[in-house]
């Protein structure tokens, strides 16, 4: 080997050896760049605890939204304890437990606020879940900010920790209580109603009843003298009502029986004396629904009964009882109309429909 080459081989050298010097001092400079491994999970071993989870805290804009788990499944504190929707829960608690961080992020706590991950508060839109246990101790606390540009990915960080992170999904976080509430209150079907008796409390009556299930349009009993019906696509509007009937609100009434004198006022009801609507159908199933008209909606109470399955409607008691409902004013309408609604225009001098014995 000459000169020449031995000098090319320890100039190469020298240069490999800044290079590697080189990057050695930048990894120390910066270790966010760093070949640290991130770990598995944000939550350790919290997958294998979500069953021992009892409770879970959102905040979000100065409002918190507390969800209770129980025997009976989770229940909305702020809506007195009424029953949650069991899916969104489950997926955002198992959102948690298997979120993993993919990429490492600013450590610095006057940085947190570019990816919105302050300290939730009124002036910005980070959200904190807290689950906890059943001792009440929280098992994992997570502040949840922006998503990447992406819009699949969201930044967090840990609570009580600055260090955040590019988590490997978007969280499914629902910020008001009434986006938790389980809004069905029963499903009976249109195919399943036999018969359909409306009472005013002025008197004023309806019923509406068909032969067998096979019979698609329902008849209009007790018509006046002189007066006919309108067609059967008209008058059948209550008789699928139970069949997807949703709750807009929900409290406890004042007493068994209904709201009393001050809670009438407070909900807006207009009249004190309700509105009773009963389904009976072809298998026996009867349910009662007493409905207070409000200014613009109406709140309902419903029991059921049944003299051949007496556990269907115990089903239906066990999740209705002690609740009062407020429905839309379509539905409300759907469920409670009078007779002359229901009639063709009267003939001259038939004169209009009164209350029964009027």
């Amino acid at each position: 080997m000459n000169a020449k080459s031995l000098g090319m081989l320890v100039f190469v050298a020298l240069i490999v050896g800044v290079i590697a010097t080189l990057a050695v001092f930048l990894q120390q400079k910066n270790p966010s760049t760093a070949s640290t491994k991130l770990p598995d999970v944000l939550f350790a071993s919290l997958e294998d605890k979500v069953n021992d989870i009892s409770q879970m805290r959102i905040e979000n804009k100065g409002e918190t939204v507390t969800l209770s788990s129980s025997g009976n499944g989770w229940t909305v504190d702020s809506y007195e304890g009424y029953p949650a929707r069991f899916e969104p829960v489950k997926k955002l608690i198992m959102e948690i437990a298997q979120a993993k961080p993919v990429e490492t992020k600013t450590d610095k706590k006057d940085l947190l606020g570019r990816l919105d991950l302050d300290d939730p508060s009124p002036e910005n839109s980070a959200s904190l879940i807290t689950l906890s246990g059943k001792d009440g101790s929280p098992l994992a606390a997570l502040v949840i900010g922006k998503t990447d540009s992406s819009g699949q990915r969201s930044y967090v960080r840990k609570a009580g920790e600055t260090q955040a992170y590019t988590a490997d999904k978007r969280f499914s976080v629902l910020t008001m209580g009434s986006q938790w509430v389980d809004t069905s209150i029963i499903k009976l079907p249109r195919t399943d109603v036999w018969t359909v008796t409306v009472t005013h409390p002025d008197g004023d009556q309806i019923q509406l009843w068909r032969e067998s299930p096979d019979e698609s349009s329902f008849t209009l009993l007790n018509l006046p003298e002189g007066r006919t019906a309108k067609p059967a696509n008209q008058i059948g509007a209550s008789t699928s009502a139970l069949a997807f009937l949703s709750l807009t609100n929900v409290t406890k009434p004042a007493t068994e029986a209904g709201p009393d004198e001050s809670q009438i006022e407070a909900l807006g009801i207009t009249s004190p004396d309700p509105v009773t609507v009963e389904y009976l159908s072809f298998d026996q199933l009867k349910v009662v629904c007493t409905i207070w008209q409000a200014e613009s909606s109406a709140w309902m109470m419903l029991h059921a009964e049944s003299t051949s399955d007496p556990a269907s409607a115990d089903e239906i008691n066990s999740r209705t009882r002690g609740w009062l409902y407020e429905i839309g004013q379509y539905a409300a309408t759907n469920m409670t109309p009078r007779l002359e609604s229901l009639l063709e225009p009267a003939s001259p001098g038939s004169g209009p429909v009164g209350p029964a014995g009027g």
